[in-house]
């Protein structure tokens, strides 16, 4: 859900994927497990509890633990995505849009009624690229709020000024991706979850769920400051952050977009042109992902964030190549500790 940064100070689990297709530009370097061994404890040294995973093509899967000795667990344990789930929600709503079922300049009240009057001022693509303005839902709502209490607070947006003028600049805003859940559902007339679990399905990426509460078998997650447990309130975060995932499924979906990301007018090439830029940054942001270049690369990405977990999805397209950080306590600053990974993975540090 919402982006936090912080120093690193507690145990975390962290995974590196690397992807190399076939017949592409591989990563520069020969990963080996003390390459990721190294690398890993030099940027993040008082990080115990790690797990790096690397995939390249041809290779069986390189992994560095201290959490786990078994590849296959490392692999495939579950946790919380938190706004991993955007990237997914941004694609499912660009599909959509490709068989003419969505209009992305069309305003919201087209297709769901949820900001009464306001709805006529925002449109889709304006959700899509965090520029509607639309105050964000988290710490509005309390920890152990239902469905219902974001409902009437995204209803109750109508009374609210904006932040400023729909479409003027970058604001994240978790409201904008559970509105497009309430979107998909009414075009598809379908629950959401069973529109995007079929979707994930599609791709070949069974591991990647969509999920309206806990889920058994997830590392428990802590808060970073005080080391307690901390559960997650999945169902709040309906669109914005409700997804359950592996490290395996992330390098699946990874390989899925970059396949088709060079595709002049697919979905999954929308994403990797930033749609605005943000203020007082170098990032971009298009659909559901930030654009930034890093190490003379197009690295296209989005962090997570939900109570317990923190997390981070990025692509190199231009390499065939993904990175993926997962800690499992919350907040954890994995966009820096991912920048300063993906020198090392280029081989330029």
């Amino acid at each position: 859900m919402m982006r936090r940064l912080l120093k690193p100070i507690a145990a975390t689990a962290v995974v590196l994927a690397l992807a190399a297709c076939g017949g592409h530009r591989a990563a520069s370097r020969t990963i080996t497990p003390v390459l990721l061994r190294n690398a890993v404890r030099e940027i993040a040294a008082a990080g115990p509890a790690m797990t790096v995973a690397v995939f390249q093509s041809g290779r069986a899967p390189v992994t560095y633990s201290t959490i786990t000795k078994s590849t296959a667990d490392a692999l495939a344990r579950p946790f919380y995505g938190g706004s991993l789930a955007k990237e997914t929600v941004a694609l499912m709503t660009l599909n959509l849009a490709s068989e003419g079922k969505i209009r992305l300049d069309a305003p919201v009240a087209t297709y769901v009624s949820a900001l009464g009057a306001l709805g006529r001022r925002v449109t889709i693509r304006e959700l899509l690229d965090q520029t509607s303005q639309l105050p964000d839902y988290v710490g509005v709502v309390p920890g152990k709020a239902t469905r219902a209490d974001v409902d009437n607070a995204i209803a109750h947006m109508n009374s609210l000024a904006l932040i400023d003028s729909p479409g003027s600049r970058f604001f994240y805003s978790n409201t904008n991706y559970y509105l497009l859940s309430k979107v998909i559902s009414a075009v598809e007339k379908k629950t959401f979850d069973t529109v995007a679990n079929t979707y994930m399905r599609s791709l070949s990426v069974n591991a990647y769920r969509f999920v309206d509460g806990p889920v058994p078998g997830v590392v428990p997650g802590r808060d970073c400051l005080s080391g307690k447990v901390v559960k997650p309130n999945i169902a709040i975060a309906r669109g914005s952050g409700n997804v359950v995932t592996t490290v395996e499924a992330l390098g699946t979906l990874d390989a899925r977009i970059m396949e088709h990301v060079a595709e002049s007018g697919s979905p999954m090439s929308k994403i990797a042109t930033p749609a605005i830029m943000i203020q007082g940054r170098d990032d971009g942001y298009s659909y559901g992902e930030y654009v930034s270049n890093l190490a003379g690369q197009k690295i296209i990405w989005h962090d997570g964030l939900i109570p317990g977990y923190t997390s981070y999805n990025g692509m190199a397209p231009g390499a065939r190549t993904s990175l993926a950080i997962v800690a499992a306590c919350s907040p954890y600053d994995v966009v820096t500790l991912a920048r300063r990974l993906w020198p090392y993975i280029f081989g330029s540090t």
